[in-house]
This record gives structure tokens, C-alpha cells and sequence, in this order.
């Protein structure tokens, strides 16, 4: 094996590892403290809000799509009555 050269390290660099790995530690524990936390009322009312907003959407775009695919005489949508 070829000899290679050892770097030393400073305490200044030491110091510098060991603070980091501490604010780390402090980033990880801060991250865990809401993992735990109750979210509000409001917010968990409003996502499901929008989800049904959406849901409602899609159900209003999907029927107007059939129905003009039935109009235009659409093979897919025959097709998937026919399997009916």
C-alpha cells in the first residue's frame, strides 16, 4: 500500500464537529416536539373541505368528459358500456 499522509486534526476543528453534531441533536429533538402536536380544528375542517371540493370537481369533469365522448360516438366509452 502506498503511504499516505495523515492529516491532523485541530481542536479548532473538533470544536467545530462537536457543535455541529450538538445542533443537530437540538435540530432532530425540535423536529420530534411536533410529531406530537394536535393540529387545530379549523385546518383538518379545511383540508377536508377541499378534498371534497375537489372530489366534486373531478366528479363534474368526468361526467361532462362521457358524456361528450357519448356524443362524439367515442369508441372507449361504447366500449366500456358494452363490458356493462
Amino acid at each position: 500500500m502506498a503511504d499516505t499522509p495523515h492529516t491532523k486534526i485541530t481542536p479548532q476543528d473538533k470544536t467545530f464537529v462537536l457543535q455541529k453534531c450538538v445542533d443537530a441533536r437540538g435540530a432532530i429533538g425540535a423536529a420530534f416536539a411536533y410529531t406530537d402536536t394536535q393540529q387545530p380544528f379549523a385546518y383538518v375542517h379545511m383540508l377536508s373541505a377541499f378534498a371534497e371540493l375537489l372530489c366534486f370537481f373531478n366528479t363534474v369533469y368526468v361526467a361532462l368528459a362521457w358524456r361528450a365522448a357519448q356524443h362524439n360516438n367515442d369508441a372507449p366509452v361504447q366500449f366500456v358500456q358494452a363490458r356493462r
